[in-house]
């Protein structure tokens, strides 16, 4: 019912969905944020929301999890890359790519992220 009624208020459901499900269920969870991030490709905060819990779950050991991680990263990446003024994008991407342990490319992502703070780009 909540994700018909438009793009925003979709996400933002699907952000609720998600957070009560991550414990019952938590492969449904994957699936509520990625059918919304399917719907808009573009939506950085809803990628980050996900991409977050990813984290937590790949520093406890969780093997899926980076699996998961690489799965969605597959569609993300492009337009996270894309996206170099974004915070949330670019810790995505360093947090996706210190996970491979590609440390030179997460390095490149977090000093970019260093530099937009510096510059006082807070977003």
């Amino acid at each position: 019912m909540f994700f018909g009624l438009g793009a925003k208020n979709d996400l933002h459901a699907r952000r609720v969905l998600f957070y009560c499900l991550t414990h019952m269920d938590p492969q449904e969870a994957v699936e509520v944020i990625l059918e919304g991030t399917r719907k808009d490709p573009y939506h950085v905060p809803t990628q980050f929301e996900l991409a977050s819990w990813l984290v937590g779950r790949i520093k406890a050991g969780e093997a899926a999890a980076l699996r998961t991680f690489q799965q969605v990263m597959q569609h993300w990446e492009p337009n996270l890359v894309a996206n170099t003024r974004n915070q949330k994008a670019l810790w995505i991407l360093n947090k996706f790519h210190r996970a491979l342990g590609d440390e030179k490319t997460a390095d490149r992502h977090f000093d970019r992220l260093v530099t937009l703070n510096e510059m006082g780009i807070d977003r």
